[in-house]
């Protein structure tokens, strides 16, 4: 037979895990609307003084794509150093595993 036990964590954390009451609340989203408002007069001066537009510089120069080619020998090439490194990793693996056993 199990015995369920309930944990009341709110006299360890009093005021941390507490909900926020209503009027809590009403006040938190005051405060974000406040501040959402200060921000967008903020910003319309500082939008509305920047009259002045810089123009793009364009010049000929476009970067080129760059096309990854793979070739066989570097293909080649890499498969055999993974396959000498597994070798050599296993090899070490197997002498560590009889001298210590």
């Amino acid at each position: 037979m199990t015995k369920i036990v309930k944990l009341d964590l709110m006299w360890y954390y009093p005021r941390v895990m507490a909900r926020k009451t209503k009027q809590e609340k009403i006040i938190a989203d005051l405060r974000k609307r406040l501040r959402a408002q200060e921000e967008k007069l903020t910003l319309a001066p500082k939008l509305s003084s920047k009259t002045k537009i810089k123009p793009e510089i364009k010049t000929g120069f476009q970067p080129v794509a760059k096309t990854l080619t793979l070739s066989p020998d570097l293909i080649k090439k890499d498969l055999i150093k993974t396959i000498l490194l597994s070798i050599v990793a296993i090899s070490l693996e197997l002498v560590l595993y009889l001298t210590w056993r």
